[in-house]
């Protein structure tokens, strides 16, 4: 029909297509109705120009869901020696040659650490001499593609075609019978593009090969993507993928314990199928965090004497110091990572810091289980020069809403065009967030990362950031209004 279907306009309904962009470029209004967007699936079948079935599973494919990915900078990891308890636990379930529960809910508050136990787990079952790992999905409420469920089967089905070769066919076989295939519910493509091809290829291994297949599916984070109703849908797919293969899948699931994915555990046939894990006080969590701070701490001093020649105190921190920030952990990882990176900072004194630290105190502690923490954030962000907190704040504000609103084009996120749209430098922001590299970091792709996934529910409660609140409507308004400024700009040079 086409030869090519980049800038195709059909009348008639006034379609338009722009592939330029890649996932999410594609625009159109259907029957003269508002603008709605088409799927790349939906503009391949419409122009009959399909490409092979795995070429259109791929765009719908959240690269960053999968644990071991680029986009992952710098992932979330145990401190070697901690949470040993909880690893050991999770592993034995997986490795048993019989399992009287499928699904596993690793579930604890923030800061707890339940993501750098599921990527440790990840890690140790990718190892090729195990090859348990079947497939990963990580939500994050900050990610476009990963803050609700319309890449989430998509994303399982290509990392089974890699882990069981034998289902690529059957997978690509599917999506090319039906290119639409993606705009169906949850469950049609569950059963078509997962359920199917594994029942298939089990009957084609035999059941004695059974345990040496891959089994584990690791969803992280399900708290983290929008709508009650979508988590427990969620939940409900994952438990009839459960109960309907005869390959013994184990299915572990991190999330916080949310009253709907609390009661989604509790009642019904998801009860009966899991067995629970919960980052309480009985996984000791304060000796877990003495030693990672200790650790770290001598890391810090080591770091500083070898590079910075500074000289430490003969008994650097004192034990008075380890157990005044194990009283503020309230046994979450969170802070404690915190500190160890705004005290580590190659810049400064760590003795210095580290008294900061041990100096600040919260006023409202017996209200907000997080007073700690908020009183570290905003201590971090009271240490930007006032000229750059605006910047930092607003880059920070388009990170966030870039990752809610993903038809705004992926490139934001990218510290270089946040500097063209903010008009500043080149190179500008390397100053403007020096002072916040505890919290932020770029990775190798340009792209700011929000070091804590708290850090973003901090900075958009007002009550909790005060000063620093990021308001997200403000944000995309800001967003457009640079925008426009910016291709205004452009537009003189021609």
């Amino acid at each position: 029909m086409f030869s090519n279907t980049a800038n195709v306009v059909i009348s008639g309904g006034t379609f338009s297509i722009d592939n330029s962009g890649g996932k999410g470029g594609y625009s159109a209004k259907r029957n003269g109705e508002h603008n709605i967007p088409y799927s790349a699936a939906e503009v391949s079948f419409l122009t009959c120009n399909h490409g092979t079935g795995f070429d259109i599973l791929l765009q719908h494919v959240a690269v960053g869901a999968i644990h071991d990915t680029a986009e992952r900078f710098d992932p979330p990891r145990c401190h070697p020696g901690t949470r040993v308890a909880a690893q050991n636990k999770i592993r034995s379930w997986v490795e048993a040659p019989v399992r009287e529960h499928p699904i596993l809910w690793l579930n604890g508050l923030m800061g707890a650490g339940k993501s750098a136990i599921a990527h440790m787990i990840a890690e140790y079952f990718n190892d090729k001499s195990r090859h348990y790992l079947l497939a990963t999905f990580i939500f994050s409420r900050s990610a476009g593609e990963r803050n609700s469920e319309r890449f989430f089967v998509a994303t399982i089905a290509y990392q089974l075609a890699l882990a069981f070769p034998q289902t690529r066919p059957l997978i690509e076989r599917a999506v090319e019978d039906d290119p639409l295939l993606f705009s169906k519910s949850l469950r049609t493509q569950l059963s078509t593009l997962i359920i199917h091809p594994l029942q298939s290829v089990s009957a084609s291994i035999g059941t004695e090969h059974h345990k040496s297949v891959p089994r584990l599916i690791i969803i992280d984070g399900l708290d983290e993507c929008q709508g009650s109703e979508v988590q427990e849908s969620i939940l409900r797919l994952l438990s009839t993928l459960a109960q309907q293969q005869p390959i013994p899948l184990a299915i572990f699931i991190a999330s916080r314990p949310e009253p709907t994915i609390r009661d989604t555990f509790n009642i019904g046939i998801l009860n009966q199928l899991s067995t629970r894990i919960t980052l309480d006080s009985s996984y000791e969590p304060d000796e877990d965090i003495r030693k990672f701070l200790i650790e770290e701490f001598a890391r810090v001093r080591e770091r500083h004497e070898s590079v910075a020649k500074l000289q430490f105190p003969l008994v650097w921190p004192t034990t008075d110091t380890i157990k005044t920030l194990l009283v503020k952990s309230s046994g979450k990882f969170i802070y404690p990572s915190v500190v160890v990176k705004f005290v580590g900072s190659i810049h400064y004194n760590p003795v210095n810091r580290l008294d900061i630290i041990c100096g600040l105190s919260s006023r409202y502690e017996n209200e907000n289980p997080y007073a700690e923490l908020d009183v570290l954030f905003l201590h971090i962000f009271s240490c930007v020069k006032q000229q750059h907190l605006r910047h930092a704040l607003r880059m920070i504000g388009f990170k966030l809403a870039v990752g809610i609103v993903r038809p705004v084009t992926r490139s934001v996120e990218m510290v270089a065009m946040m500097e063209a749209l903010l008009s500043l430098e080149a190179g500008d922001s390397s100053y403007i967030l020096a002072d916040l590299s505890s919290l932020i970091s770029i990775n190798d792709n340009g792209v700011l990362m929000l070091t804590h996934a708290s850090l973003s529910e901090f900075l958009v409660d007002s009550s909790r950031s005060g000063e620093c609140h990021i308001d997200l409507a403000s944000a995309h308004t800001d967003i457009l209004c640079c925008f426009i400024k910016y291709v205004n700009s452009l537009e003189g040079l021609f």
